[in-house]
């Protein structure tokens, strides 16, 4: 999964979101580094996005 992560930044993509629906968990890569969801949203800057994952945990329950 490293490899394609890397292959999206690679071609200019800002931000790379993975998330891990089985242990609630999710992490945004950028070139800057990786860092892991805290706070339960997902952002993007410029466009700005912004995306609750319990949204995202209750349409994979749901």
């Amino acid at each position: 999964m490293q490899s394609r992560i890397d292959d999206y930044l690679e071609f200019g993509v800002s931000y790379v979101w993975v998330i891990d629906a089985n242990n609630r968990r999710a992490w945004v890569h950028t070139t800057d580094g990786i860092r892991e969801v805290k706070d339960g949203i997902l952002r993007t800057e410029n466009p700005e996005l912004i995306v609750n994952l319990p949204e995202i945990f209750a349409g994979i329950d749901g």
